[in-house]
């Protein structure tokens, strides 16, 4: 039988899940953007030498020189929505229509 305590400790666990996703969202690294556009890492790594890929992040390592790029995730959703198709300033040869 479940019980409120049951139901309580479920409840402290799922937040405390939720709070570590939330944290862990905050930057992306290449691995990051490869599992969020189920990709491999190495699509990840020459999309973001792309001309429009965004920017990177690259706080010092150890104080010293640039550290590995992180990436703000809403910049790269948007980046990847841009390459919808029919998404305006998509270049190339229009698609045929299939009825």
């Amino acid at each position: 039988m479940t019980t409120f305590a049951d139901i309580d400790r479920l409840a402290d666990r799922i937040a405390a899940l939720v709070t570590a996703q939330d944290r862990s969202s905050d930057f992306w690294d290449m691995e990051d953007i490869a599992y969020h556009l189920r990709a491999s890492k190495s699509t990840a790594m020459k999309w973001a030498t792309l001309p429009d890929f965004p920017k990177p992040i690259r706080p010092p390592a150890d104080g010293y020189g640039k550290g590995h790029p992180r990436f703000l995730p809403a910049e790269v959703r948007k980046w990847a929505m841009s390459h919808k198709e029919g998404a305006p300033g998509r270049v190339g040869r229009p698609r045929k229509e299939t009825a």
